[in-house]
């Protein structure tokens, strides 16, 4: 079967905002630390956080992009940051348990322990994000990504295939 490679949208708008929102705010903090005395130590603290909450926002949101490619009985996920290309890893849906839309996971999440949880979404808050749950070592691991339809049939295709060869 030909290999499948999935490179969500993006819709950072609000993301957009927010990062310009908290750079602003660190460079007010910057200001008023400098011509208040009292405000001084907490001001300075106060818009580093504000600087370090923006680099993390535009980092993993604004300057990565995601790319998940289903090959044969593996779904790979890597990031490219500039020219930077990084495997981030990959998941034989042979160890699948269960896809999930956001509406399942919500209803399924209270009687499910996750040991480990990987975010790989391409939005800060994204409209469609589904969840793979998978087991390694035992324990449950769960993936929140941002297939589109293609990617999320051919997942669940394969993920039903291979449960059903299991149980043969």
């Amino acid at each position: 079967m030909k290999n499948y490679v999935c490179r969500p949208k993006k819709d950072n708008k609000k993301c957009k905002i927010l990062s310009v929102a908290l750079l602003f705010l660190s460079a007010v903090s910057f200001f008023l630390s400098a011509y208040m005395s009292s405000f001084r130590a907490v001001g300075q603290m106060i818009s580093v956080v504000f600087l370090l909450l923006f680099v993390q926002l535009s980092s993993k949101f604004l300057l990565t992009d995601y790319v998940y490619t289903l090959e044969e009985e593996k779904l790979f996920v890597s990031s490219k940051q500039g020219k930077r290309k990084k495997d981030l890893g990959y998941i034989p849906l042979s160890q699948s348990v269960k896809l999930f839309t956001k509406k399942e996971w919500e209803k399924k999440k209270e009687n499910i322990t996750v040991s480990q949880r990987f975010s790989y979404c391409q939005n800060l808050f994204p409209a469609d994000e589904s969840y793979l749950l998978f087991s390694q070592e035992e324990k449950n691991v769960l993936l929140v990504f941002e297939p589109d339809e293609t990617l999320l049939s051919l997942l669940k295709e394969r993920i039903e295939n291979t449960v059903s060869a299991f149980k043969d």
